[in-house]
């Protein structure tokens, strides 16, 4: 019994459970992982808006982590907002994550608006302002992407785009959601019956269409717009592994404890993506596909957000990640629209960055970084060293890191 113990006191040593305790909380690489992310989609935009392609495309070397970048910023999202929703009530934990999505998001909006809008339409401003476009963008603010501004970007590569970014705002909100659905019910408390949830949500990612007659929006999609954005957009199954992601992102943090952290299983995860990503790409579609990359993604995620990896010292003055990939978009269309036509997607991400990193820190001293300190004044803070329950006291401290 004694063997057994200190064995399991050996593996909760090498524990991703373990390691957030070592560091009160905090992932030690997860502010890293968040601006990488961010930076890796504006790479990825930067092909888009410098060709006009829709995608990287299956061709491309490197198309299986553009596949990922997004589902990871899910489970990411998932991992450490159920931290909080562990020990905040609803009403609370709404209003931490109002005041974190809601004041860039806005910003932006104002920004693409009346800075990009207006210097890049080719109408005049009369007509934009009272454009049914115009006022469809403002849709944004409720979770409905729009893309276009009266004449903005009609010359492009990527034409009439402004901020392609904002199809993930609906599955966010969703999320947001789902986590307030298991604060409710209690699940987000409870290992088993989250990863019973976790579960479900996984077979509804993979196949969501299975549910059409169920819920019966299939037979309403020609009802009203509502019911049409939903069929094609929130049950889309190229979007809907993202609810699974998040889903699995929680129930990590529920089970942190019984995760290794592991160099081995992180490198087998790294190079099966590898192999994924030369052999998968006629497969990307398949439910096989989207099962065999959840576990790789979400593991990846936990792993590179709890390993130790150095940020640039102008990179570690804010959390700018949000920033860079809400404002990366129209940055980089306006910056598209000066070269005229298409060129390098390097020379766009040249260009693009430093604006996008000013526009960034602009949001998060003047704007973020106010609004996350007006929250505290309604609701709890979500300090992370609260998120992680402590050891026991009898818990060896481990002397190396798992190899």
């Amino acid at each position: 019994m004694q063997v057994a113990a200190d064995g399991q006191a050996r593996l909760s040593a090498f524990s991703v459970g373990r390691i957030l305790h070592e560091n009160r909380g905090l992932g030690p690489g997860f502010d890293f992982l968040r601006v990488a992310l961010a930076l890796s989609i504006v790479l990825a935009h930067s092909y888009q808006t410098a060709s006009g392609a829709t995608n990287a495309g299956q061709n491309h070397p490197f198309w299986l982590i553009v596949y990922l970048q997004v589902p990871m910023f899910f489970a990411l999202s998932g991992f450490l907002v159920a931290g909080s929703a562990t020990r905040l009530s609803l009403r609370n934990f709404l209003l931490n994550r109002a005041f974190r999505i809601y004041p860039a998001l806005i910003t932006e909006i104002v920004l693409s608006i009346f800075v990009i809008g207006l210097m890049f339409t080719k109408v005049g401003w009369a007509e934009f302002f009272t454009s049914g476009n115009f006022w469809l963008y403002l849709t944004n603010l409720f979770g409905l992407p729009h893309y276009i501004l009266p004449g903005v970007f009609e010359d492009n590569p990527l034409r009439y785009k402004v901020n392609g970014s904002l199809w993930t705002v609906p599955f966010e909100l969703v999320c947001y959601g789902i986590m307030s659905l298991l604060i409710v019910t209690g699940y987000v408390r409870n290992n088993a019956r989250m990863l019973a949830f976790a579960v479900g949500v996984t077979i509804f990612g993979a196949e969501p269409r299975i549910f059409y007659h169920v819920l019966g929006v299939g037979a309403l999609q020609h009802v009203n717009s509502v019911t049409v954005y939903i069929y094609e957009n929130i049950l889309n199954p190229s979007f809907t592994m993202t609810f699974a992601y998040f889903s699995w992102g929680v129930a990590a943090y529920r089970v942190r404890d019984h995760i290794p952290y592991n160099r081995a299983l992180a490198a087998l995860c790294a190079g099966l993506v590898v192999a994924l990503s030369v052999y998968g790409g006629p497969y990307v579609k398949e439910t096989w596909f989207k099962l065999a990359m959840l576990p790789l993604g979400v593991y990846l995620t936990l792993f590179i957000g709890l390993t130790r990896v150095p940020l640039p010292a102008f990179l570690r003055s804010g959390d700018y990640s949000y920033g860079i990939y809400l404002y990366g978009f129209p940055v980089q269309q306006a910056v598209q629209a000066c070269l005229g036509g298409p060129s390098s997607m390097w020379l766009n991400f040249g260009l693009a960055a430093p604006i996008i990193y000013l526009w960034s820190r602009f949001s998060w001293v003047c704007v973020e970084k106010p609004a996350l300190g007006l929250r505290k004044l309604v609701s709890r803070g979500e300090g992370p060293a609260a998120s992680t329950p402590p050891l026991p006291t009898n818990a060896p401290l481990p002397l190396r890191r798992a190899a």
